[in-house]
């Protein structure tokens, strides 16, 4: 297995961290979308909310509302976690569904990733076996396995295609 400081000395020594406050107006029509489906980019986003539902999970089968439980954080894993496991943990699908009416909704995400310049690259996980082909392909049908790298590489590119102007100005990439 790794050694108790691995992840410290490999990946998240000094780790890209960023905390928001995201805002979601009442949008005046049921089932209005606050942000699409999506899973997050990094390792982990530990989520505090101000107690009112709209964060939906997919599972097999549709979407699940995730109740607003005061004083609990929802955790969700990312795709560099999902990358480096080989699809034996998962990165969650999610979306969230703007209030119908009344005060704006608040949540308030923290991004735990690896380091701006970690390589990501599968954990050492013979002795779990092979992981089955259900876990070999992600939620959008791209395989697991498709990206390996260094960190800063995968988040500008993920970046730049979802915001193209922020990615030609700020990360230098090319727009789409």
């Amino acid at each position: 297995g790794l050694g108790p400081r691995w992840f410290a000395e490999h990946l998240t020594g000094d780790p890209t961290v960023l905390a928001r406050i995201f805002r979601y107006p009442a949008a005046g029509d049921e089932g209005a979308w606050g942000v699409g489906e999506h899973t997050d980019y990094g390792l982990v986003t530990i989520l505090a909310h101000d107690g009112r539902a709209g964060l939906e999970v997919r599972a097999p089968g549709g979407w699940l509302p995730v109740p607003a439980v005061e004083g609990a954080f929802v955790v969700n894993l990312g795709d560099m976690l999902e990358a480096m496991t080989g699809g034996r943990y998962r990165s969650t699908p999610h979306r969230v569904v703007a209030p119908a009416d009344g005060p704006d909704r608040l949540s308030f995400p923290v991004f735990f990733d690896p380091a701006w310049d970690a390589r990501v690259a599968p954990l050492p996980l013979d002795h779990l076996g092979p992981p089955s082909p259900a876990q070999g392909e992600r939620w959008d049908g791209t395989p697991v396995d498709a990206w390996e790298g260094r960190y800063g590489d995968y988040l500008t590119a993920k970046v730049a295609k979802v915001f193209p102007d922020l990615g030609a100005e700020v990360f230098d990439q090319p727009q789409a």
